[in-house]
């Protein structure tokens, strides 16, 4: 489901109508090799954080290449600073 962050948009739904209201403000997103939905997560709201994980260094290196293609490299150095890469 990988539309520009309508996953994200789905998953804030849900978390609200199941939180009485309360915005999530924190995802994790595991297997972040392209680090798609912690970069469209922090991207939304400058309150949101986020942490991607990943057991491989080099997909971790993958997620935060400028030439990879990455999503991360496009987001402003206040968006990077809201995103964990572990």
């Amino acid at each position: 489901m990988d539309d520009d962050g309508a996953e994200m948009e789905l998953f804030a739904g849900f978390y609200r109508a199941l939180r009485a209201g309360r915005d999530a403000r924190r995802v994790r997103e595991d297997f972040c090799g392209s680090c798609f939905h912690c970069c469209h997560w922090v991207a939304r709201d400058a309150r949101n954080s986020a942490v991607g994980v990943d057991n491989d260094p080099k997909v971790l290196a993958f997620a935060r290449d400028a030439f990879g293609g990455s999503r991360f490299a496009l987001l402003t150095d206040a968006e990077q600073a809201r995103v964990r890469l572990v």
